[in-house]
């Protein structure tokens, strides 16, 4: 988690600091991108500390959205890597009681962009809307999004969502109020950028 942290951040900088010091960036991005590639188990998963031998799945779809937007950004990301994941997320997601419904949501809305959208546990979660926080609401838009199904992705955050209040977890998934709403921008700014709730989030 902190090494993705760190490495959205890297990713990010250059898109605001002056190409001089750009060039700073990409050895300390690929050296984050090794890392986690470091911290890949034998399942395709990815631990939370090296040497751990279980995986951690909210942390590897944390992980697996990181190295999706440094592919975007122009850096190299090994198939393998992204192969064994995806993997590990498709049979996490397919285990009876393995995971809530908000990390499933995201499990759905990662290997949506992959290209592999699991399009029968996204309608589950769908049916299970009420059960879902905002982050989850998110992250089941974007795999909507990403499916190319607009209509199903803008009803997956009805009108309440903006008000929903979240709180800090810290068990199978890493959440607080301000990730949350970061989740919900990043689904509106992909989907609908003049969406109203943009400017108030």
């Amino acid at each position: 988690e902190q090494t993705s942290s760190r490495l959205r951040a890297l990713l990010a900088s250059g898109h605001v600091l002056p190409p001089s010091r750009q060039k700073s960036v990409r050895p300390l991005a690929e050296a984050g991108i090794s890392r986690l590639w470091s911290l890949q188990l034998q399942s395709g998963g990815l631990s939370y500390w090296p040497g751990q031998q279980e995986p951690f799945t909210w942390g590897t779809v944390y992980a697996a959205e990181t190295l999706l937007a440094a592919k975007e950004g122009g850096y190299q990301i090994d198939d393998r890597m992204t192969s064994g994941m995806t993997k590990f997320l498709e049979k996490r997601l397919n285990e009876p009681n393995s995971e809530t419904a908000g990390t499933r949501a995201a499990i759905c809305c990662c290997l949506s962009r992959l290209g592999k959208p699991p399009t029968g546990w996204m309608a589950v979660l769908n049916e299970q809307l009420d059960d879902l926080d905002m982050a989850a609401r998110a992250h089941l838009a974007r795999a909507w999004w990403h499916a190319g199904r607009r209509d199903l992705a803008l009803a997956a955050i009805p009108s309440e969502t903006i008000d929903m209040i979240s709180k800090s977890s810290y068990g199978d998934r890493l959440g607080s109020a301000v990730s949350d709403q970061a989740a919900l921008l990043m689904a509106l700014i992909e989907m609908d950028a003049d969406h109203e709730w943009v400017p108030v989030l």
